[in-house]
């Protein structure tokens, strides 16, 4: 072998290991801050956590709620535009809440979120039962008060130009993000530390603090269907019967006032 061809050869093999050694010394460089990311979010305070969860999936909501309340701004039903915007909002924010909760440690079984079939059948029974418990109170709040039954037959929670299409998607898609963080994850990660009964409570709570725009009406209703749905999830940590009853609840709710 020549002199140059030698050298060519020694320069080409020298230039491959070193494209090898920095490409390993990046993958490790990559995996060891990933390491450090995943180990600085498991140390963060199980307050911040709650505090970052609650504030990203509802602060928004809760805030334009509030505002609406002590401006007295005019009822607005739900329309067609505020349906498409919950499909736009809801999976981006689920997807990064969901990402942050799993590098917390957080798991699906630990979110209640491991499934079977029964659930279908106990989620029908649970939305009988909450339905129930619905029109129960909204009986007794009407028979003893004359001024909520004036509002509540004047209130319009509901457009009547909503397309099909999307009623569908957000019965699948709203109860799916709300359940997961008003109800699992809040009665879960507040059980761990206090009362079932008062995590209970801070869910609906929360529950009510982001559906003050609909009014009276939509307040008394929400409080029996909170009770149910965390009473049930508390007792069983099962949650796909809960999505399953609030998707009934939604395609219910909407569904007569599609656009034909």
């Amino acid at each position: 072998m020549s002199c140059d061809a030698f050298a060519l050869c020694s320069l080409r093999n020298f230039a491959i290991s070193t494209l090898i050694r920095d490409s390993t010394e990046a993958q490790v460089l990559n995996k060891f801050q990933a390491r450090q990311s995943t180990r600085l979010l498991q140390w963060m305070p199980q307050l911040l956590e709650f505090s970052i969860v609650v504030i990203v999936a509802f602060g928004f909501f809760i805030f334009s709620s509030l505002y609406a309340v002590l401006h007295e701004l005019p009822h607005a039903p739900i329309n067609q535009t505020h349906l498409q915007s919950l499909l736009y909002f809801e999976p981006i924010v689920c997807l990064a809440l969901t990402a942050l909760l799993w590098a917390r440690g957080w798991t699906l079984e630990g979110l209640g979120l491991k499934g079977s079939w029964r659930d279908a059948i106990s989620g029908a029974l649970l939305a009988f039962g909450a339905y129930v418990a619905y029109f129960a109170l909204l009986f007794i709040v009407a028979s003893v008060s004359e001024s909520f039954r004036q509002v509540a037959q004047q209130t319009v929670l509901i457009n009547s130009q909503l397309g099909l299409g999307t009623v569908i998607a957000v019965s699948i898609v709203n109860p799916i993000f709300e359940e997961i963080f008003v109800c699992s994850y809040i009665i879960t990660s507040l059980n761990e530390r206090k009362h079932a009964v008062f995590a209970i409570n801070v869910s609906i709570l929360i529950r009510l603090s982001y559906h003050l725009y609909q009014g009276a009406v939509g307040v008394v209703s929400l409080i029996p269907i909170g009770i149910v749905f965390g009473y049930y999830f508390a007792r069983t940590r099962r949650l796909w019967p809960v999505i399953v009853a609030h998707a009934i609840f939604d395609f219910a709710g909407l569904v007569a006032y599609v656009k034909l």
